[in-house]
């Protein structure tokens, strides 16, 4: 999947399978369209489980939202929907 260019939905698909795979910590969100009327989706990496920020050792349960992050961002350019 990884070695060749893919048209977006493939792309799509993929996320969906990520998201269908791991349910607890994979949503997927639309935060706009492109100027071609595509969607642009954002692809969050959590847990979803009050519980396992807490065993994970936060001192109390954030909200998502709420919690450091870090952002990646990929797909800018023509044939570089894979980021380094």
């Amino acid at each position: 999947f990884f070695d060749d260019y893919r048209q977006q939905a493939d792309v799509d698909r993929f996320v969906d399978a990520l998201r269908a795979a791991y349910p607890d910590l994979v949503t997927v969100k639309e935060i706009g369209q492109s100027w071609e009327g595509r969607s642009l989706r954002l692809l969050e990496v959590a847990s979803q489980s009050e519980a396992a920020a807490v065993e994970a050792g936060a001192a109390e349960a954030l909200p998502v939202e709420d919690r450091p992050l870090i952002f990646l961002q990929a797909a800018q350019h023509a044939r570089e929907w894979v980021a380094p």
